[in-house]
């Protein structure tokens, strides 16, 4: 993974924008979402509209639930995997996961990461 984020709520339609631009001034404008499917609420929309413009998003069973992949247009294409902090984490836990995922050197996925963290 090359970060985290801890969304507040589930409502992916809703918390995406801001991540997104935020993506965008650190590395360039993401071009596509893709999302563990069972982390989040009803996501009606399959386009995200931030200051780039519209993005697609989709969500995949096959992507872990505490994962999201975003794709980068900046210099040539890249891939950006976040570890999704569950929304109703406690603000001290989801400190110490964010900082763990800002040193980076896990090996382990987001599931196990989170499975140890919240235990």
């Amino acid at each position: 993974m090359d970060g985290a984020w801890w969304p507040r709520s589930r409502d992916l339609a809703a918390e995406l924008p801001s991540l997104l631009d935020r993506i965008e001034d650190l590395v360039g404008p993401v071009e596509r979402v893709a999302f563990g499917l069972s982390e989040w609420d009803d996501v009606g929309r399959r386009l995200i509209t931030t200051r780039a413009g519209r993005i697609p998003v989709e969500g995949f069973r096959s992507i872990e639930a505490s994962t999201v992949w975003l794709v980068v247009r900046g210099r040539g294409r890249s891939r950006i995997g976040l570890m999704v902090i569950p929304a109703d984490t406690t603000q001290e836990r989801a400190i110490r996961l964010l900082e763990a995922a800002a040193l980076g050197g896990e090996r382990r996925s987001p599931v196990e990461v989170l499975a140890v963290a919240m235990a």
